[in-house]
């Protein structure tokens, strides 16, 4: 039931401007999705050995984190997938090129990764997360200034720094999540942090690619 919903909304939101918003087709997807969405919610919270066990977001702290994970990780693949388009659309960048641009983005990834692991076991982590996304909201808000005169090394570094600060979230933002569960659900909450990643990666791609299309049709109704 979890797949008869991701599967046909996201068919939907990204056929949808092309099919047309109002058109049975679209209107269907959303239907198969809503019942499915319904019917995964409604089963597995009465089943006694759920394969997802939705109580655990009745815990405030579990559910603000998983929140967090969810709306990052879409921040950050809707980003990645919005800055590669505009290097090859706007600055007129090789696909080769754009890739090059974005790999010292995924190096400092990694690098703040091992960083905040270190610190996550010093600093306190609730300030730690507070500190990556105040760093990723002001490159977000960079990011929204710029258009065909900036210059390559003024996305670079936005895409660093917006970089630096997602690998700096993940391991304090981890700790935050797992400590108010019980020991025998850490599992659990374990799959259930990366469920909120995936999800958050395919609807990030999605809608920034909705977006796209949207804004393509806005601009073209005006010339």
């Amino acid at each position: 039931t979890m797949i008869g919903f991701l599967v046909p909304f996201l068919l939907a939101l990204i056929q949808g401007r092309r099919e047309g918003w109002d058109s049975s087709y679209i209107q269907t997807l959303f239907a198969i999705a809503t019942v499915s969405g319904i019917a995964f919610v409604v089963t597995e919270l009465r089943l006694k050995h759920p394969l997802v066990e939705l109580s655990l977001f009745k815990i405030v702290p579990f559910s603000a984190a998983s929140l967090i994970f969810l709306v990052s990780t879409m921040g950050e693949f809707a980003s990645s997938f919005l800055i590669a388009l505009f290097l090859q659309r706007v600055l007129t960048l090789t696909p080769y090129l754009a890739g090059l641009m974005l790999l010292p983005g995924a190096l400092t990834w990694g690098l703040s990764n091992l960083i905040s692991g270190r610190l996550a076991d010093k600093v306190n982590n609730r300030l730690l997360v507070s500190l990556a996304l105040l760093m990723i909201a002001w490159a977000f808000y960079r990011f929204a200034a710029l258009d065909k005169t900036s210059t390559t090394t003024t996305i670079l570094s936005l895409f660093v720094v917006q970089s630096f600060a997602r690998g700096m979230l993940q391991s304090p933002l981890i700790n935050v999540l797992m400590a108010v569960l019980p020991q025998n659900k850490m599992i659990m909450g374990s799959g259930l942090r990366g469920l909120m990643n995936g999800l958050g990666s395919t609807f990030g791609v999605s809608m920034a690619a909705l977006f796209v299309e949207r804004q393509q049709a806005v601009h073209a109704m005006e010339f």
